[in-house]
């Protein structure tokens, strides 16, 4: 079961305090997650910039489509799209670029393995809160692979 963030804020304790009808109420808006697909985008920029202490010439944008569905049975399409930053999250002078970027597309591969296998119903934060112990697990677990950490 999802238990949502602002009662895992709360703490155990405070439950008794909580009608229990609120407490595990299923909201009309959760949904599960039914497909999430990624892919990406390069492009190059007409002008290098310099970031993070390196100049860049191009940036790979990471987008991702989502379909989710209601306890109704609705479903509802999604996408957003977003740079992936390796030169300042994976600073590593022994990676080049095509390294790091590398790495940032076997992280985004494992976090939306993980958002697939989830088949319960949530709020979206509340999805996320639940896979993100998992996710930070899988960066570590790569950082250690590429001999980061």
């Amino acid at each position: 079961m999802i238990v949502p963030c602002w009662l895992q804020a709360l703490g155990a304790a405070a439950l008794p305090a909580i009608a229990p009808a609120v407490a595990l109420a299923r909201a009309a808006t959760d949904v599960r997650i039914r497909s999430v697909d990624i892919g990406y985008e390069d492009f190059l920029y007409r002008v290098p910039i310099k970031f993070g202490g390196r100049a860049l010439d191009r940036v790979t944008l990471r987008n991702v489509h989502c379909v989710v569905e209601g306890r109704n049975g609705r479903t509802a399409t999604g996408f957003g799209s977003m740079p992936l930053g390796n030169v300042w999250s994976w600073p590593a002078p022994s990676m080049n670029y095509g390294q790091t970027l590398q790495a940032m597309k076997d992280l985004a591969g494992r976090i939306a393995a993980l958002y697939r296998s989830l088949s319960e119903y949530g709020h979206p934060i509340d999805l996320t809160t639940t896979v993100e112990p998992e996710y930070l697990k899988a960066a570590q677990e790569l950082s250690a692979k590429l001999a980061l950490s």
